[in-house]
């Protein structure tokens, strides 16, 4: 299996074999650079949503609370990691199909554990990674990881035409509020790796995923 590399914040990141799953994500670092600070309002506000969100997806396992918290201008996006991954997303799906597509895809990842599997036994402990030193959370707490992206980080963090998530980030940007970026890791009962990367804005009334991807098993 070939390995896939991507450029994060002047860093390449690579995706490793599944079955090596201590180093499904490495961050070679080659360039500085750091995430925005988070606004303690918006920190306050997000983490319930963020919350509630798991709640839907790996306890509930409910297709249509899990859907709920993801905007419909995130099935606008091309998948980057997640192109070659059966059963997700794919371009220029019809709207409703994509909803569907992607609750009983989620859904059907938390179904590979056992009804009322502990979600910390679930879900990887991301502090170690690289990633985590750009964290505005406790990822030692809550094993997953929060980065705040506005207009500026978007630059340094995602360069350019070397980043596939760029555009896909900056076109976000322009249409609502930062970003808050964040990313699941989860280690499946045959000891794959799956990811989730999904990036959270306030629009309206409340808090949304208003993109999406994942690195799925196998790839």
């Amino acid at each position: 299996m070939t390995l896939r590399s991507f450029v994060f914040g002047g860093q390449t990141l690579i995706m490793f074999p599944s079955q090596r799953l201590a180093a499904f994500i490495i961050l070679l670092l080659t360039t500085t650079a750091s995430a925005q600070t988070a606004q303690p309002a918006e920190l306050a506000a997000l983490r319930p949503r963020i919350n509630d969100f798991i709640q839907a997806w790996l306890v509930q396992r409910n297709v249509a609370h899990t859907v709920a918290f993801v905007d419909d201008s995130a099935y606008k996006d091309k998948p980057v990691f997640g192109e070659g991954c059966e059963g997700w997303l794919k371009p220029h799906m019809p709207l409703e199909r994509a909803r569907k597509t992607l609750g009983e895809y989620l859904i059907d990842t938390a179904n590979s554990y056992p009804p009322g599997t502990d979600v910390r036994q679930m879900m990887v402990n991301l502090s170690t990674a690289e990633w985590a030193s750009y964290a505005v959370n406790d990822v030692s707490t809550d094993r997953y990881i929060v980065m705040r992206i506005d207009e500026k980080s978007v630059n340094d963090l995602f360069e350019g035409k070397k980043n596939p998530y760029h555009q896909i980030l900056a076109r976000h940007l322009k249409d609502g509020s930062p970003i808050y970026w964040t990313t699941f890791g989860l280690l499946l009962p045959n000891h794959e790796a799956f990811v989730i990367y999904a990036g959270w804005q306030h629009l309206r009334d409340n808090w949304y995923i208003s993109t999406i991807d994942v690195t799925c098993p196998g790839l």
